[in-house]
């Protein structure tokens, strides 16, 4: 029963987890909705006296609905589908170039939707996400706060710069006066050296 409610609420996780990096976590994880395998089902029972055909494919889009991840951390979007033959999405959110939803009639009414990922690398597809529209939000959020994040470790960085060469001014400046006061002070034992040899 456990399980059912797993499937039927979409919460397994662990693709995200386990490829968390230094000081990320995770912000949103995108609930799947167990309704958008329904009618798959029902054509499934209703139609298994047809070589079982119907029944198969039910049991495959079932299992692939479980291996579905999508999940939103504070740097990066990262996703997974498929069982055999996986593909995995794992862009930082700086290269997240649009986030599109797509939702049938039935998703409409059993509140699932399609959000396609376009990143540098190519387009990702994750059907039967719950709430597709929040979790585009969501994203759109966190790819402005991470701009933010950047300019401010940018503007942090080039105020620790200006810093370093100042110091290294204030230092090569100190020490340019001090070679000019050493120059000098030789000048003076010279002059002195020759007024001395002169006197002589």
């Amino acid at each position: 029963m456990t399980c059912l409610y797993h499937i039927l609420e979409g919460t397994f996780m662990g693709y995200a987890e386990n490829n968390l990096g230094k000081n990320e976590k995770i912000i949103k994880v995108a609930d799947r909705n167990g309704l958008f395998l329904l009618s798959t089902w029902i054509k499934g029972i209703l139609f298994c006296w047809f070589f079982l055909i119907p029944l198969f494919k039910a049991i495959i889009k079932t299992v692939q609905f479980y291996h579905i991840e999508l999940a939103l951390t504070n740097k990066r979007l990262i996703g997974k589908t498929g069982v055999l033959n996986t593909d995995a999405m794992d862009s930082p959110l700086n290269k997240v170039q649009n986030v599109k939803v797509t939702q049938t009639f039935g998703g409409k009414i059993f509140n699932f939707s399609k959000i396609t990922v376009t990143t540098a690398a190519g387009s990702y597809h994750y059907e039967a996400i719950k709430n597709g529209n929040q979790f585009k939000n969501m994203v759109t959020a966190q790819i402005d706060q991470y701009e933010e994040d950047r300019i401010k470790q940018q503007a942090v960085l080039l105020t620790n710069q200006e810093m370093q060469l100042t110091m290294q001014n204030e230092e090569s400046t100190s020490l340019l006066r001090h070679l000019t006061e050493m120059h000098l002070l030789k000048k003076k034992i010279q002059q002195r050296s020759r007024i001395q040899v002169l006197q002589r």
